[in-house]
């Protein structure tokens, strides 16, 4: 049984999907920024731009879905699965009572793009929990 998550051919096929998914995204991030502040394009294009970062950051659950399917070592899909499922449980949990504290108007809005983010800063969170009840993040 392979014990490190990292030196495994599913996990490289996952870093160049997530290297070249990133690099889209912060090239669109600053484009589409740039081009609609500047008002270089408006219309059905500037919409199409405006939605690209967003669909690389959709893209992550699709290379995530890839690398569970993918990952032939049922104890390291397990660690990913435990981190995929406690980082979704703290971002549906911190979008849910936001919106309600938002709906009361007790806090300001927050726009939706931060979800997704929360989402990939709680895996993090995910992959502690691991270690802490399973003895490995799968780093090791």
């Amino acid at each position: 049984m392979t014990t490190s998550l990292t030196k495994t051919p599913e996990m490289r096929r996952y870093y160049v999907r997530m290297g070249i998914s990133m690099a889209i995204y912060l090239v669109s991030l600053f484009s589409a920024d740039w081009l609609i502040e500047q008002q270089q394009v408006a219309g059905p294009l500037a919409y199409l731009l405006a939605a690209i970062p967003g669909l690389c950051l959709a893209s992550i659950f699709w290379i995530l879905v890839r690398l569970v399917t993918e990952q032939t070592d049922e104890f390291l899909r397990l660690l990913l699965v435990r981190q995929i499922m406690v980082a979704t449980g703290i971002a549906l949990t911190a979008a849910a009572v936001w919106g309600f504290l938002e709906q009361y108007m007790l806090v300001g809005h927050v726009t939706a793009y931060w979800w997704p983010t929360i989402w990939c800063f709680a895996t993090a969170i995910g992959g502690i929990y691991n270690k802490f009840t399973m003895g490995t993040a799968g780093g090791e």
